[in-house]
């Protein structure tokens, strides 16, 4: 065995991918049983009246990407059902979005209303003029507050959440909006940041990437953190001003043929663990393209050999949070039974709070201070 993987390392690229997004192939019977019982779902689809979300660019051509998709990564499949499955109502369209929008903002929320507001903030400022929020069962006002913003489209689901459901929906929603356009995918916790951005709305940013022919652009995940007071004072309000910290150089490359990857950052140093920072947020949909996973799309081939020239500040440890990932860690519907979570519970109880100052902590003060990060690439819009 050790023989044939030290022969398929050394095959071109795109012959190892080619076999990657085939690998529901090793198993045969099961790939042709789960096609069967996609194929029912689909057809069960057809037929029903009452589809919810409409699909512009027409069903067929979402369940053959699927189907390629499940060849490619069986295990995940529940993506490809869930997207005929769901149960996505609009709440709420806006008002006075032009159609004729350069990029859709779309993220998926629950329980959130300050981070959210710091999101939706954010990107007016880069100059996004269109969102898709899809909440799921918010009752903390987060579904109240995006109802009034006259530039948010506002949809709503029950079903309980799984990291799987979660992608389902997102393709889901760019089905709606349809496909050959750009969208910005974010979390609720994660700002998008590119070089200069101070003075280059994102439009400019995206006409860099139409003449480059960059359809996927890549992100790295900064964690950004505070000083240890902040995490004794059990007030989130002010988190963007006082979670001004980054790692400058903790950052590790890891060969994959499905993504450039990076990991490590104070995730990394702190709870020994290996986070996944590299994510594709802004993309020009095509047909084929799905979102299979947060850190990377499908097809692989068009994940590769990209360059980083846009971060996402992520703001995933707030002094309220530890209460939320508890939950999480509880549920253990996040990816492998919401272990990150259990980990993070595991050593701030331990360690009686955070700390994530030391020798490699910068802070942020502007763009040019957040791209000394060396796997960071500055681009002249």
């Amino acid at each position: 065995m050790k023989i044939f993987k030290k022969i398929f390392n050394k095959m071109p690229l795109r012959f190892k991918i080619y076999c990657r997004e085939r690998k529901g192939c090793k198993n045969p019977i099961k790939l042709l049983l789960l096609n069967r019982k996609f194929k029912k779902v689909y057809l069960s689809f057809r037929n029903n009246e009452q589809k919810g979300l409409e699909i512009v660019n027409g069903v067929d051509s979402w369940y053959w990407s699927f189907i390629k998709f499940i060849r490619a990564q069986p295990s995940e499949s529940e993506v490809a059902f869930e997207f005929f499955l769901n149960k996505i109502k609009i709440f709420n369209l806006s008002i006075g979005v032009s159609n004729n929008s350069k990029v859709i903002l779309v993220c998926v929320v629950k329980n959130d209303l300050l981070k959210i507001e710091k999101l939706i903030e954010h990107h007016r400022k880069l100059g996004v003029k269109h969102f898709a929020i899809l909440d799921n069962g918010s009752n903390d006002g987060t579904l109240e507050w995006l109802a009034v913003q006259k530039d948010v489209d506002l949809f709503s689901v029950e079903d309980k959440y799984t990291t799987n459901r979660r992608e389902a929906w997102i393709n889901r929603l760019i089905a709606y909006y349809g496909l050959n356009r750009w969208y910005l995918i974010v979390d609720s916790d994660e700002l998008l940041a590119y070089y200069n951005m101070e003075n280059k709305e994102i439009n400019a940013f995206i006409d860099y990437c139409e003449k480059n022919s960059i359809n996927r652009v890549r992100a790295v995940m900064i964690d950004m953190y505070a000083s240890d007071a902040f995490y004794k004072s059990n007030k989130d309000d002010e988190f963007i001003e006082n979670c001004r910290y980054f790692d400058l150089d903790t950052y590790e490359y890891i060969k994959r043929d499905s993504l450039d990857l990076i990991t490590g950052g104070p995730r990394g140093r702190l709870f020994n663990q290996n986070p996944w920072l590299t994510k594709y947020p802004l993309c020009y949909f095509q047909e084929g393209d799905i979102q299979g996973k947060s850190h990377y799309l499908f097809p692989y081939i068009k994940n590769k050999n990209t360059n980083c020239i846009t971060a996402l500040l992520h703001y995933k440890f707030l002094p309220r949070d530890i209460n939320k990932y508890r939950k999480i860690a509880l549920e253990g519907n996040y990816f492998n039974g919401s272990i990150q979570y259990k980990n993070y519970i595991k050593h701030i109880e331990k360690n009686d709070g955070l700390s994530f100052i030391n020798e490699q902590t910068k802070e942020y003060t502007d763009t040019d201070s957040l791209f000394s990060i060396p796997i960071l690439e500055k681009v002249n819009l």
